[in-house]
């Protein structure tokens, strides 16, 4: 494989270095006459009107191979591809930049927040929530990818070979998406509305064991380590084998830490999923700082940074939850946010 698409960069190269040399040879001199200039101009124009067009097709047959390939699990073809890719884009980055999507802005905008995904054959679904530095997170599968606007989808790398694209533009109510597991417009996507700004308490129920969880619980927001408001003896929904999804409202002033104090547990002791701080369409609770005030046998496994990896599931041992100790209650605190929050 290696040898035929190198044979067809040499090719390729070689027009590039065509192009390339005769618009290098053709260059404005002080003394050139107007006519002479014009004409000049016209022919470089009429070069790379025919190369680009050429060129480009041939990066997005390789783009399509390098998915194809992916999709049947030769990595190592994919990479040779994405090798060819690199190359020939080194030669005349210019010429292959992907053309400017005056949409851009409009499709981040409707992209932002979360969206469930579901394949066509019901096989997976998933909720996705894409933030604006470029990362999405993920409910179930890879926990964490990254996200770009290319010409007419939204590409999502999970990593390796594996990625999914939305097809453009977007459809909030329901969006094509391609897939490297089922090809071509295999899933459907729609975004899911937020109405508020809100902090959302995720359960756990220890994976297989279904034998821990949380009950109750007080909630206090401060700012400058002054209390600024509290929300006490709340119930938190629990099911086993299910990870339950609490929200609540954000004060009207601003804050800079949340406590989430545990006062009573549900089995052999409390813990939790997931906490998120949502505003404008963010998580900004991935960007705080977590204390615990204790983990299930100082196994790192339960760690308290687990309250902000991103995982909404506790559905995998020792994977995306927070446990404290046998029979006791404990607390969690979020704090030093990026920026300030204010519903």
């Amino acid at each position: 494989m290696k040898s035929c698409y190198s044979t067809q960069f040499l090719i390729w190269a070689a027009l590039l270095f065509f192009n390339f040399s005769v618009l290098g040879l053709a260059e404005e001199k002080k003394d050139d006459s107007p006519e002479l200039s014009q004409a000049r101009s016209d022919f470089q124009k009429q070069v790379k009107t025919m190369l680009d067009p050429i060129t480009k097709k041939y990066i997005q047959r390789l783009e399509d191979l390098k998915k194809k390939l992916g999709a049947k699990g030769d990595i190592d073809g994919a990479k040779a591809v994405q090798d060819e890719i690199t190359r020939l884009k080194s030669i005349a980055p210019d010429s292959l930049e992907n053309e400017p999507n005056s949409k851009d802005a409009t499709t981040e905008k409707v992209l932002l927040g979360k969206w469930s995904f579901e394949k066509k054959d019901r096989s997976y679904s998933a909720i996705w929530t894409f933030q604006k530095d470029g990362i999405v997170l993920s409910n179930n599968g890879t926990p964490r990818g990254n996200w770009e606007i290319r010409k007419d989808v939204v590409y999502i790398n999970w990593g390796g070979s594996a990625w999914e694209e939305f097809v453009l533009p977007l459809n909030p109510n329901s969006t094509e998406c391609n897939s490297h597991v089922g090809g071509s417009k295999c899933g459907v996507a729609k975004k899911k509305t937020s109405t508020e700004n809100c902090l959302v308490i995720w359960n756990q129920h220890n994976a297989h064991h279904d034998d821990r969880g949380t009950k109750k619980v007080n909630i206090i927001f401060y700012d400058n380590n002054q209390e600024i408001n509290k929300i006490e003896n709340q119930e938190l929904k629990w099911e086993k084998g299910k990870d339950c999804k609490n929200t609540f409202s954000l004060p009207d002033k601003e804050f800079d830490k949340v406590r989430v104090e545990i006062i009573e547990h549900i089995g052999l002791s409390g813990g939790l999923s997931e906490i998120e701080i949502w505003k404008d369409g963010e998580n900004i609770a991935l960007k705080s700082k977590v204390s615990v005030s204790g983990v299930f046998s100082n196994n790192n496994d339960y760690s308290g940074d687990r309250l902000i990896d991103g995982i909404t599931s506790s559905s995998a041992e020792g994977v995306g939850f927070w446990l404290l100790h046998d029979k006791a209650t404990g607390w969690c605190e979020l704090s030093d946010f990026n920026k300030t929050v204010k519903k």
